[in-house]
């Protein structure tokens, strides 16, 4: 299977961000200190806070020191062989360790729709599982300020990663911020990014196409109507 292409807009404020796509996409509401992850296939939502955030950790914290205690059972070379798979990931490193999240320069500058970027790859446990260009963000005409918001979301979500806030890989499109900007030495943004599987697939590909400033609806950041709350599924079983 070839990468899947899609079309994504992100519309952000300083304390609340909309990233929408074809399946749904998310809203950010600082404010209110919550994520509303949409569906718009069944018209359904979940909702995260941090306190269901915290809970998300604790169990997957829970299913993650159950492993270590079933790889210690396990003949050294065995556990060698899936200590490294699950590093390969994106998961722990031996001895449960948080993956350890790097970004390697992968080339000289080039031009990516109408900005000049520098290609780097997101290395995970040593592997690479992104390849971006990235910008500078005062050349996509963007400040600190503009991605406020942002950078808040990608704080927000590391709450639910095993280990804590930085301690996790953070879902696809949602970066730390403040972490790969002191990486690469400069305040950037990807304006052009690729998502590699363990084989060396390419699972999807983003690239930015334009940034407007312009007034925004209020009605943009609230749920939608005719939307049905679920809850978010019991991942890593009991904490």
């Amino acid at each position: 299977l070839g990468a899947k292409r899609s079309l994504n807009t992100m519309s952000i404020e300083a304390d609340r961000l909309r990233m929408a796509d074809a399946h749904g996409g998310l809203i950010y509401r600082g404010d209110l200190d919550k994520v509303w992850i949409l569906d718009t296939g069944d018209h359904t939502y979940r909702e995260l806070t941090p306190d269901s955030m915290q809970k998300m950790r604790a169990r997957m914290a829970g299913a993650m020191a159950r492993m270590q205690q079933q790889l210690q059972s396990m003949p050294p070379e065995q556990r060698k062989r899936i200590e490294a798979m699950m590093a390969q990931r994106g998961g722990p490193t031996a001895g449960g360790q948080p993956p350890k999240i790097s970004y390697e320069k992968a080339g000289g500058s080039k031009t990516v729709g109408q900005w000049s970027c520098t290609p780097y790859k997101m290395m995970v446990n040593g592997t690479a599982r992104s390849e971006m260009c990235i910008a500078r963000l005062s050349d996509v005409g963007l400040t600190r300020d503009d991605i406020k918001a942002f950078v808040s979301l990608g704080t927000f979500m590391r709450q639910g990663m095993a280990g804590g806030p930085g301690g996790g890989r953070p879902p696809a499109g949602v970066y730390d911020f403040d972490s790969m900007s002191k990486a690469i030495g400069f305040d950037g943004i990807p304006v052009e990014t690729s998502s590699v599987s363990p084989d060396g697939t390419v699972e999807f590909e983003n690239k930015l196409k334009s940034v407007e400033h312009t007034a925004i609806p209020a009605a943009t950041f609230e749920l939608p109507a005719g939307y049905t709350k679920q809850e978010m599924p019991m991942m890593g079983g009991p904490g």
